[in-house]
């Protein structure tokens, strides 16, 4: 099929049923699709009539060839072609003593910007979510739910959602809006102006009570209107111990 843009993969058996027109491939130890690399856990692979290649169930998903920066695990993938493939898997994302994943249920690799297909880079992206059931962490003291993004070109995933101290100094705790890339190893979230779930505007820094003249602080909390800002805080904020 001209539309799978010349498609080749290495076997090490190949069975062809010439009744029904099918190729079943033993020993593939993986195929190039886009920027991937992709790996049938069974090593079989097969052609069904038309050079359409059968879904394959249980792979990992290496993104891309060149930075190896992602791994998607039992993945369900559709190869349509050398420069396209879709799929859903699970992204290990383990954070200290909590094992965890997060479903990417959209995965596609594909050619991307403008100008003639054979000219486009290919790159994978992948998307998924997580809801405050799920008790997910980006790092050791943050809950995160939202949209979480991959880019097979960037080391770091993208977040878009809410997220949430986990302090017992905080006993007011609030969701805050982030829009940040994010590094796990190393996680730096940026934010500007948060606000809360319901669209409250949050605010982190020093305070002076207008009822006790007393300074206290304030992180991404409900600042009173009465109250006035010393030091109103925008930037990034990382785990310290």
């Amino acid at each position: 099929d001209p539309k799978q843009d010349s498609l080749s993969f290495h076997g090490k058996t190949a069975f062809y049923d010439v009744k029904n027109s099918t190729l079943k491939i033993g020993g593939v130890p993986h195929i190039q699709s886009a920027d991937a690399w992709i790996y049938p856990s069974t090593g079989d692979v097969l052609i069904k009539p038309g050079g359409v290649m059968d879904t394959i169930r249980n792979a990992k998903i290496v993104a891309n060839i060149t930075n190896k920066n992602h791994v998607i695990n039992r993945a369900t993938v559709a190869v349509k072609g050398k420069k396209e493939y879709s799929g859903k898997g699970f992204y290990e994302y383990n954070i200290a003593d909590k094992n965890q994943e997060i479903a990417f249920n959209h995965i596609e690799g594909m050619p991307v910007g403008k100008g003639k297909r054979s000219k486009k880079k290919m790159v994978t992206r992948a998307k998924g979510e997580v809801q405050e059931i799920d008790n997910f962490y980006i790092d050791r003291k943050t809950k995160f739910q939202g949209t979480i993004s991959l880019d097979a070109e960037s080391v770091n995933l993208f977040f878009d959602g809410f997220a949430q101290f986990d302090s017992p100094l905080l006993p007011r705790k609030k969701w805050f809006a982030v829009k940040s890339e994010g590094d796990k190893e190393n996680l730096v979230i940026s934010y500007d102006a948060p606000k809360s779930i319901q669209g409250v505007p949050l605010s982190t820094g020093l305070f002076i009570s207008k009822e006790t003249a007393r300074v206290y602080p304030n992180i991404m909390m409900t600042a009173s209107k009465r109250d006035r800002a010393i030091l109103d805080v925008k930037g990034a904020f990382k785990y310290d111990h």
